[in-house]
C-alpha cells in the first residue's frame, strides 16, 4: 500500500505516520512537511492520501483539489470540528485516538 502524508508539522507527522505504520508495517509511506513544494512536483498516485487542513500559505482542500487525480482515498486531517469542507470529504479527527487509521488494514 502506498500512502502519502502531508502536514507541516513534524510532532503530527511523527505521531500520525507511526499509528499508520502500526495498522499497515508494509506500507511504503512518504511525508511531506512542505506542501507548496508537493504541489510543484511530479508526483505518482497512491492509494491513501492524508493531509492536514491548516498549513502555513495553504489549505488541506487546496491540496485535495490538486491531488485528487493521484488518490480515490484523499482524507483531511484537522483538529477543527468546525471546518466547512466539501459534502462526503473524508475527515480524521486530532487528537488522533490510537485506532484512527484502523481502517487501512481492511484495505
Amino acid at each position: 500500500m502506498k500512502i502519502l502524508l502531508i502536514d507541516d508539522d513534524a510532532d503530527i507527522t511523527y505521531v500520525a505516520s507511526q499509528l499508520i505504520l502500526k495498522q499497515v508495517p508494509s506500507a511504503a509511506l512518504d511525508i511531506y512537511n512542505r506542501p507548496r513544494q508537493l504541489l510543484g512536483s511530479q508526483i505518482g498516485s497512491y492509494d491513501v492520501v492524508f493531509c492536514d487542513y491548516w498549513m502555513k500559505g495553504i489549505t488541506g482542500e487546496e491540496v485535495m483539489q490538486t491531488l485528487q487525480s493521484h488518490t480515490k482515498n484523499f482524507y483531511i486531517i484537522t483538529g477543527d470540528k468546525d471546518v466547512s469542507l466539501p459534502h462526503g470529504t473524508k475527515v480524521i479527527y486530532k487528537p488522533f485516538s490510537l485506532n484512527a487509521f484502523e481502517f487501512l488494514k481492511a484495505s
